[in-house]
């Protein structure tokens, strides 16, 4: 289980405390607690087979094992009555008929490998010891491949969160179809699109599953209409949703999203950061039961509590409702005695409902934490401030981005070896798969901030750089795990080890991230041998085709492979140029910045064997007028005569953008080079809003 499950604690105090039932484990069982969120790949592995036997899993996951490990009963939540039996019953069989008990084993062992194989193994595409890249697909016909199958996949993502609405609960946030759907909004500008999505995100912010009094999401609703949470506030819930919210603030610019963004990071703030990074967790469990924490149980206007923040924030008792206080931008649900948000781009926070309900809960005892630090899901959160700085502009995320980023570094790395979590500045558990990746992908994707900013301290020692860093973890991820990720020894064929690397649960599958930590290593480095993995997993997955809906992240990354659209931000020339793009009553600006030796070529350059910077838009539209800025004359060593480049910090502005286009798609071609060498032309796409 894991520490801020309520139902673990249910059982732990009306089971495992139980005397005689303690009796019964310690004298015929050898008991061993598992925090599936330290152990993973534990967690996964019998977790499948709960869901193999119930058809559905859940924790607390009870599991009575032979001494070899092989399964003899697995459970969820049972009362204590049941788990006695239980135990008693297995104990005397263990005692008197043992060979019963290996009949037994042996019975589970072989449903759950014919199980396994039909649920994981179909079309498992794996790679022998005697295949060779002549044995594969090339890569351009994979490519081709990926975006003949991607819209049928995109169609299925819209079909997926269709059936939630209309299925009976519980139900989850769909972060990773909810991604890639807002991706292809960019690319379509469909409006159609963009109403569904919000549909359902609108859906979560104006129910209680999202906190709109401390701020921050619930892991999930046991309800479809997100009425009843589980009331779990996870890191990496909070991660997945800080994405979403800072990419649709991007594309629409409505105030909800960015307020709900600002205060779920608040949130992380108060409640999860620690001295070693962020918190894993905080628990449902508070004031002795689910969710009390959160639900106010008297809101009458008799109340003494009531009456006394009613005055202290002057909110009048007029106008009641059944006897409760008025409330105008929250609701409040009688049955369950939650708060929820009213949609309104007006910042509830400033409101004196939302102060008084504030100073209500602040009376109560806030639920525990669970403090360890997973260096995966903090990883996860440092990119979601990332991403919040870039919609936002806002210097404190990415400094809040770098802090985790640098504390991942200092406590988790001891010896040359990465270690998952980290407890009262203790590492342990050595690090899986998930978190090389992602501890990869945060500090390339941040190394790009570090070396185009200014006021972004760049360290003297080339070692300690963002960029080494993530070539350092990224090194280690193929020395430990190269067997399992491409899949090259027979003992890797079982379907079950590869399930769990291609299936996106509570983050992306790890197998997706790898393949964005690769690309990025490979844009960042020119090292071949980290494309060659990630053309390997493009090829793998397309090859397990039908499995792809339960692993779209990868769907979604190879979306933005083939067809990538920024927002405000892009890099170029393998980390070394960077844009930056705004728009403000109908004048874009696109900032550049390039690294000291790198230049691209300039609008006005006369050279027809070279590609010149060239600003377009789609469609093309006869009003607008692009400055170029002035370039400068250079001669370059492989060059008879100087050519105008662009070089370090310039602008192209675009004024007079229409106002009846809402999003406007703005395409660069370019080409950049240095003194000895050019890079191949590239053309990046913006869409961006008009504020």
């Amino acid at each position: 289980g894991f520490s801020t499950c309520y139902w673990c604690h249910v059982m732990a105090k009306d089971s495992f405390n139980d005397q005689d039932l303690s009796d019964l484990l310690n004298s015929s069982y050898i008991s061993i607690k598992v925090d599936r969120e330290r152990r993973p790949i534990v967690d996964s592995y019998f977790k499948s087979a709960l869901e193999i036997f119930k058809s559905e899993a859940g924790w607390p996951i009870n599991v009575i094992l032979t001494p070899d490990g092989r399964i003899l009963w697995i459970d969820s939540y049972i009362d204590k009555k049941k788990l006695s039996k239980v135990l008693s019953g297995i104990a005397a069989r263990w005692k008197h008929k043992p060979q019963m008990i290996e009949l037994m084993a042996k019975q589970i062992e072989s449903q759950l490998s014919l199980a396994r194989k039909g649920i994981f193994g179909s079309n498992l595409h794996t790679v022998g010891p005697n295949d060779t890249k002549e044995n594969h697909w090339p890569i351009a016909s994979t490519n081709t491949r990926w975006k003949k199958l991607i819209p049928s996949l995109l169609a299925a993502a819209r079909n997926t969160i269709s059936n939630d609405e209309q299925q009976d609960g519980p139900r989850f946030y769909r972060t990773h179809e909810i991604s890639g759907l807002l991706d292809q909004y960019q690319r379509t500008n469909d409006p159609e699109l963009l109403i569904f999505i919000q549909k359902d995100l609108d859906a979560v912010l104006t129910s209680p599953s999202y906190d709109s009094i401390n701020g921050g999401f619930h892991r999930y609703s046991v309800t479809k209409d997100w009425s009843e949470p589980h009331f779990e506030k996870m890191l990496y819930t909070q991660a997945n949703m800080i994405r979403i919210l800072a990419k649709i603030y991007s594309l629409t610019g409505q105030d909800r999203y960015l307020f709900a963004m600002q205060q779920t990071i608040a949130m992380g703030e108060e409640f999860l950061a620690n001295t070693w990074g962020y918190s894993s967790a905080i628990s449902a469990y508070s004031n002795g039961n689910e969710g009390a924490y959160y639900q106010y149980h008297d809101l009458s206007v008799d109340s003494e509590t009531t009456a006394k923040h009613r005055q202290n924030t002057r909110l009048s008792d007029d106008n009641t409702l059944h006897d409760q206080l008025p409330l105008v931008d929250f609701s409040y649900n009688n049955h369950n005695k939650l708060i929820s948000l009213r949609l309104a781009d007006s910042d509830w926070r400033k409101s004196k409902e939302f102060t008084f309900l504030s100073r209500l809960r602040n009376d109560k005892k806030p639920p525990n934490i669970d403090d360890k630090v997973i260096v995966s899901w903090n990883s996860a959160y440092a990119i979601a401030l990332l991403d919040a700085f870039d919609a936002t502009g806002d210097r404190e995320y990415l400094l809040l981005s770098k802090k985790i980023l640098d504390r991942l570094w200092q406590y988790s790395k001891i010896d040359n070896q990465l270690y998952r979590t980290i407890f009262n500045g203790r590492a342990s558990v050595k690090a899986q798969l998930g978190d090389y990746a992602w501890f990869a992908f945060a500090l390339y994707r941040i190394s790009a901030y570090q070396e185009h900013d200014n006021k972004f301290q760049s360290p003297r020692d080339i070692t300690e750089t963002f960029l080494s860093k993530g070539t350092w973890v990224l090194d280690r991820l193929i020395t430990e795990f190269s067997t399992q990720l491409l899949n090259t020894s027979p003992s890797d064929s079982d379907a079950w080890n590869q399930s769990v690397y291609n299936h996106d649960q509570d983050l992306s599958s790890p197998k997706s991230i790898v393949f964005e930590a690769m690309m990025s290593g490979y844009r960042f480095t020119h090292n071949e041998s980290y494309k060659d993995i990630a053309d390997h997993l493009k090829e793998e997955q397309i090859n397990n085709s039908s499995n792809l809906q339960t692993n779209y992240s990868f769907v979604s990354m190879m979306d933005n492979e083939t067809n990538s659209v920024h927002l405000k931000r892009s890099f170029f020339a393998n980390g070394n140029g960077h844009i930056e793009a705004t728009v403000v009553n109908g004048v874009a600006k696109f900032s550049f910045r390039l690294k000291k030796g790198w230049h691209i070529y300039a609008n006005q350059t006369k050279n027809d064997r070279i590609i010149k910077t060239e600003i377009n838009m789609l469609p093309p539209l006869g009003e607008v007028t692009i400055v170029y800025p002035k370039p400068v004359m250079r001669k370059l060593a492989f060059m008879e005569n100087p050519e105008a480049l662009y070089e370090d910090r310039f602008e192209v502005t675009i004024a007079n953008l229409p106002d009846s286009v809402r999003i406007h798609t703005i395409n660069i071609n370019l080409q950049a080079c240095t003194d000895k060498l050019c890079l191949a032309a590239e053309k990046i796409t913006f869409n961006i809003l008009d504020n």
